[in-house]
């Protein structure tokens, strides 16, 4: 007890200034930003803020002085902390997000649904042809709480955007569909399970890569941590899926790539599973699977080997991708007035310069709002504007760690930093492809449907890519910071973001 009190004595005399300084500095924020939703909502609509919002923010910041406490004066293990803090942050975004309150998650429970009966592939619905099924008519009424499933009552069900995704990007949520499907007939609780089989899937595997990954732990923590990936993994989109399976697979490429002494063929089916579900939730992100060209050819048994393990793992992926979109591809239906695949395809392959200048345009026009959007401006439905001071201190925060974090104690790969900015940058071509294939007409010189959480699943690359190039720069200058090594205004930070974005939720939907 004395060598607790002789520490927790020593840490408050040495940063306690520091710790008052950030305390303060949210709580004065998170007032602020109280206030001002309640003047404006009492001046629009006429309904005041309730108190106790309030005061959830005086017991939130009494807990990241616990944190800080727990973590600095008794050395948690720095995975068990991160898997902690996501665990608590999942189940606090799950119980604060009304069901449906996700971009699309409603759709997203139709295909669920639909899967979980066993029909793989929806019907082409009406005239136009719009992917849907023939499922129970209460299906729609997933916000109340006393729906049943009859399935001697059923209707014509339309979901033509999700009627393009592969069964296998639904897994979790169907094997969570099934088993609740075996107790109860509810469709609210049906609901609620897909998600929290979703949300367990998504934990599992970002607590894997925690685990997996030899370095830079904090790098692929950040993007798990951005309030609108938290939302996306409480709910039933397979972007829950996508950016966890994409942060485990760059973790494991990079145990691979460093720590291991020789690729299995355990990890060669790892690998192309991984790969596979990854480009089958949305085939723009096989580009991941370049990644597998980061591991050294002194893992494998000889060159040949290496070429082969690395081409087959691509060429099955690309086969099995290209046999589910012939099967999806009478699903791209006009969403938008003017817009033709076919002809946006020849477009592009015969416009390249255009094509090229129109990205350009559009990461110009839309950067200021879509880097926001991707770590939360917008939650909910994208209804919910959340604290501006909020995101901004994120982006300052992330710019700050991306050129800072330099725990790597091997030698970087001679063509690592070459791979992994080219799989983000031809990652990013890819998105704006399919968008303009899909959302925007012929010949727009911006593109349409863009939004910040479709790059999430590439940012570990482009942060790994910093850190190694940091790295070769510096070549292994160490850092002695006492706060790098600790961590500790990296997690009260992590979490003070977090917390404004859970307020603005909360106090949304209290008045709403």
């Amino acid at each position: 007890m004395q060598d607790i009190s002789e520490r927790v004595r020593y840490f408050f005399v040495k940063n306690g200034w520091k710790i008052l300084f950030v305390f303060i500095s949210f709580i004065i924020i998170s007032f602020f930003c109280v206030h001002v939703r309640h003047q404006f909502l009492t001046d629009t609509v006429g309904k005041p803020v309730d108190l106790t919002v309030k005061l959830i923010v005086l017991a939130c910041g009494c807990l990241f002085l616990l944190l800080i406490m727990v973590l600095v004066l008794f050395r948690i293990n720095e995975i068990l902390l991160m898997a902690g803090m996501l665990l608590a942050l999942m189940f606090v975004f799950m119980r604060i997000t009304p069901v449906g309150e996700v971009p699309d998650e409603y759709h997203h429970f139709y295909r669920a649904y639909e899967i979980s009966q066993g029909s793989l592939v929806s019907r082409h619905l009406g005239d136009e042809g719009v992917g849907g099924n023939y499922l129970p008519s209460a299906i729609e009424e997933y916000e109340n709480e006393m729906a049943e499933i009859d399935e001697n009552d059923t209707k014509a069900v339309e979901f033509g955007n999700t009627a393009l995704y592969a069964p296998v990007s639904y897994l979790p949520q169907v094997i969570g569909i099934k088993i609740a499907d075996l107790f109860t007939d509810n469709v609210s609780d049906l609901f609620c399970a897909g998600r929290f089989a979703n949300a367990l899937t998504a934990f599992v595997l970002c607590v894997w890569a925690l685990v997996m990954v030899p370095f830079g732990r904090k790098l692929l923590f950040i993007p798990m941590l951005f309030p609108l990936s938290l939302q996306e993994m409480i709910s039933l989109s397979p972007d829950a899926l996508t950016i966890s399976l994409s942060m485990a697979f760059l973790a494991y490429i990079l145990h691979l790539s460093y720590v291991s002494e020789c690729v299995r063929k355990r990890d060669i089916i790892i690998l192309a599973l991984m790969g596979t579900v990854i480009s089958l939730c949305k085939i723009v992100y096989v580009v991941l699977l370049l990644l597998v060209f980061m591991i050294p050819e002194s893992k494998f048994k000889d060159r040949k080997h290496s070429y082969q393990v690395k081409l087959g793992l691509m060429a099955g992926a690309i086969i099995i991708n290209l046999i589910w979109l012939a099967i999806s591809a009478g699903y791209l239906v006009e969403f938008n007035e003017g817009v033709n695949s076919a002809e946006q395809v020849k477009y592009v392959l015969t416009h390249i310069p255009e094509f090229y200048a129109t990205c350009v345009q559009t990461v110009i026009t839309h950067f200021a709002t879509r880097l926001p959007n991707m770590i939360g401006s917008n939650m909910g439905t994208l209804s919910i504007t959340t604290t501006g001071t909020m995101w901004l201190m994120f982006i300052i925060f992330i710019v700050y760690e991306f050129c800072t974090v330099n725990d790597n104690p091997y030698k970087v790969h001679k063509y690592d930093c070459l791979i992994l900015i080219g799989v983000f940058l031809i990652g990013t071509a890819l998105i704006f492809a399919s968008l303009y294939v899909q959302w925007t007409p012929v010949g727009k010189d911006l593109i349409d449907g863009t939004q910040g959480r479709y790059f999430t699943p590439l940012m570990g690359c482009f942060a790994f890519f910093v850190m190694f190039m940091r790295q070769i720069k510096l070549r292994q200058q160490e850092n002695a910071a006492a706060v790098q090594e600790y961590g500790t205004y990296y997690y009260m930070l992590l979490g003070c973001f977090n917390l404004i974005t859970v307020i603005d939720v909360i106090q949304y939907y209290i008045i709403n």
